[in-house]
């Protein structure tokens, strides 16, 4: 029996191991351009503060990947680069069985996987060392937002600094131990530790948004000239007949307006005035200014915000966050540091701040470059009444220095999505928006405003960290 050895870049061996079957040649090639990419060292990945999260070091003569640095809080942001193996048995041209230790140079998720070609090469492919990355984020607070959310089963936090569109935090879990999964070997032990849905990024998947959805609502119904309508909404919201819309717990708050229907999260009046701006206006501001049903390229990901109004209830359901709506924690995210900016505008936050050269050049530097969507997107009488009502219930709720909104969305079965999102503020003025969310937790006695411990602990960390 003969034994053959070949190293990949790839996620699939099954597609691989076919591909070997049906051109004998790609054995050669595969291997040569492999040797080549085994002997070269991937750049580093480093926090805004210079500190390590990723680096290399020597065994066998090979540059290995250390993920010692590289905790739970970052598995799901930078993924990982490492090496597995599997065995596949086929005949020779001699009809001979012919076994193959195939070896994968596996990237899966995150940074390693996205700027895998810049961590190779750089910005030059005849150096054996590649490009280092600096990312915006602070480790510090990254562990911080991480500790607050690793004992629920699926959840995200995402913190935006507003003034420079910096991610400074961006965690998930269930999440995994990095150095186990590159110290694992074969395929099969890389599958047994990584746990179930580990590699799926919460933070930055579509979900459903519930009434967090309600700050979107409110710009539009500014927008719409809907600002000063008061609804009562001690009354539920009736169609056809048949269908009620009723506000959670049964609560009944009288005649309200914007701004105490968004204190109180009344889906009473939201449906109520979305009726009254209609699905056509609705939808005009979503995807023109929201940019609805369209793919938003951010540095590191794409976002895809989903809405459909084809029929009334989907626009009743819609303004006050549920219908057929998507939106992920980091857009809710963004859509809150839109509230929290001065001018309001719109913007695309970013996770690269520095990518460096082997001779340690920075090529390129954000230092701070917001990148506008859309200009305005929150009027400032939006702004006005929407931070005015979020900063009511934070004070119900004894969240300091922040104005919040909170969201519990009715998902399929008997399970919801828990939500808080929110500004802080330093200075008396927003300075940070945070998004904390839970997802597939079971109805009964959950609501969004369970998480203003969590919340309350990023905001105190924020506020010191400009002290």
């Amino acid at each position: 029996m003969l034994i053959a050895a070949i190293i990949l870049i790839s996620s699939d061996i099954n597609n691989f191991l076919g591909a070997v079957d049906s051109d004998r040649k790609s054995l050669d090639s595969a291997a040569r351009f492999n040797s080549y990419l085994w002997d070269r060292s991937r750049g580093e990945i480093y926090d805004r503060d210079g500190n390590k999260i990723v680096y290399n070091e020597m065994k066998s003569g090979n540059p290995v990947r250390n993920y010692d640095n590289c905790t739970e809080a970052y598995s799901a942001v930078i993924g990982y680069h490492t090496v597995v193996t599997q065995t596949a048995v086929r005949k020779n041209s001699n009809g001979d069985d012919e076994t193959y230790v195939v070896k994968f140079e596996h990237n899966e998720g995150g940074v390693e996987r996205t700027k895998s070609d810049w961590l190779l090469t750089g910005d030059n492919t005849n150096r054996s060392v590649g490009g280092s990355i600096v990312l915006t984020l602070d480790s510090g607070l990254q562990e911080l937002c991480y500790s607050q959310i690793r004992e629920f089963d699926m959840a995200a936090v995402t913190v935006i600094d507003i003034n420079t569109g910096e991610i400074l935090a961006l965690t998930d879990t269930p999440s995994y131990n990095t150095s186990a999964v590159v110290g694992s070997g074969t395929k099969e032990n890389y599958d047994a530790v990584i746990p179930k849905n580990s590699l799926y990024q919460f933070a930055t998947s579509p979900q459903v948004p519930g009434s967090v959805f309600k700050i979107i609502s409110a710009s539009v119904f500014c927008d719409a000239g809907m600002e000063n309508v008061k609804v009562d909404d001690s009354k539920a919201f009736e169609y056809n007949g048949e269908y009620k819309i009723t506000n959670a717990g049964d609560e009944k708050n009288g005649m309200i307006g914007l701004t105490e229907a968004i204190r109180h999260s009344s889906n009473v009046y939201f449906a109520s005035v979305g009726k009254q701006v209609g699905a056509e206006t609705m939808e005009k501001y979503l995807t023109q200014k929201w940019k609805f049903n369209q793919n938003i390229e951010l540095d590191f990901v794409t976002l895809s915000p989903e809405v459909c109004l084809d029929n009334r209830q989907l626009l009743y359901n819609t303004a006050y966050g549920q219908g057929d709506l998507n939106v992920s924690p980091l857009y809710v995210c963004m859509a809150t540091a839109a509230v929290g900016d001065e001018n309001g505008d719109f913007c695309k936050p970013y996770l690269y701040s520095k990518f460096i050269n082997a001779d340690g050049r920075t090529v390129k530097s954000m230092n701070g470059k917001r990148q506008i969507i859309t200009k305005n997107a929150v009027s400032q009488k939006a702004r006005g009444v929407i931070i005015e009502g979020m900063t009511a219930r934070a004070k119900d709720l004894g969240i300091k220095n922040a104005a919040v909104k909170t969201g519990t969305a009715q998902i399929d079965g008997d399970k919801v999505n828990l939500w808080m999102t929110g500004l802080v503020f330093v200075d008396s003025l927003p300075k940070y928006a945070v998004t904390i969310a839970r997802f597939e937790v079971p109805e009964e006695g959950h609501f969004g405003n369970q998480l203003k411990q969590e919340f309350s602990s990023i905001a105190d960390a924020l506020v010191k960290r400009n002290q």
